[in-house]
């Protein structure tokens, strides 16, 4: 690819105690907004803090990852599978142990299946 497109992107940079750490895309399960700061959830458990905003980084990680919700971007290799939820929702089944339930808004649903199709 063309690196001035500007779309070779396959890591973040995460805050870990004074020192910036980049973190592949791959090792990503998770990114949300917690309260006031936007947070990775990795694979192995860790979390850190990030300073994109999630709009800038469903860019940067386009295809990848999808924006399930305002304030879900998750990784397409932690789904296990979605549970259909009332009319036009999901919950996803998550390959990794998360606190809360993770839903598809419905304006996202069509969207989201035909991530979930592509390679």
């Amino acid at each position: 690819g063309d690196a001035s497109m500007g779309n070779e992107y396959s890591s973040i940079l995460v805050y870990y105690k004074d020192k910036v750490v980049p973190v592949k895309f791959t090792d990503i399960a998770l990114i949300y907004i917690d309260g006031e700061v936007n947070r990775v959830y990795c694979f192995n458990g860790k979390t850190y803090v990030i300073s994109q905003a999630l709009d800038e980084l469903e860019q940067m990680t386009r295809g990848h990852f999808f924006r399930v919700n305002r304030q879900y971007l998750v990784n397409k290799l932690s789904i296990i599978d979605a549970t259909h939820y009332f009319p036009r929702k999901y919950v996803l089944n998550l390959s990794i142990p998360f606190k809360e339930a993770i839903v598809v808004s419905k304006n996202r649903t069509s969207g989201f299946l035909q991530w979930l199709t592509q390679k």
